[in-house]
């Protein structure tokens, strides 16, 4: 018989990973999340070496919700990585 594993197993397993991803992430974090808690969100985040954490007031599903908010983030948020990359490529 196959056990069953938790929501929380499958998150620990990927927490183990994500030390491994180099390159930048940006996390949009709704404020008011009713899928993935805020202790959750701060262990996925602060496993990740380059993550960008921005707030968005909104529920859990914010690209729907909020599509010109995060579109606006999410554009600021490539062009200061495309900056930084060009400004790592002059020296």
């Amino acid at each position: 018989m196959q056990s069953v594993r938790s929501f929380d197993d499958y998150v620990e397993s990927a927490a183990a990973l994500l030390p491994r991803i180099t390159a930048p992430v940006l996390f949009l974090q709704p404020t008011r999340d009713r899928i993935v808690s805020d202790r959750l969100s701060r262990q996925l985040t602060q496993a990740l070496p380059r993550v960008k954490v921005q707030r968005i007031n909104g529920p859990h599903l914010l690209l729907q919700s909020r599509p010109a908010q995060c579109a606006a983030v999410i554009t600021r948020f490539l062009a200061n990585e495309q900056a930084k990359s060009m400004q790592a490529g002059d020296r």
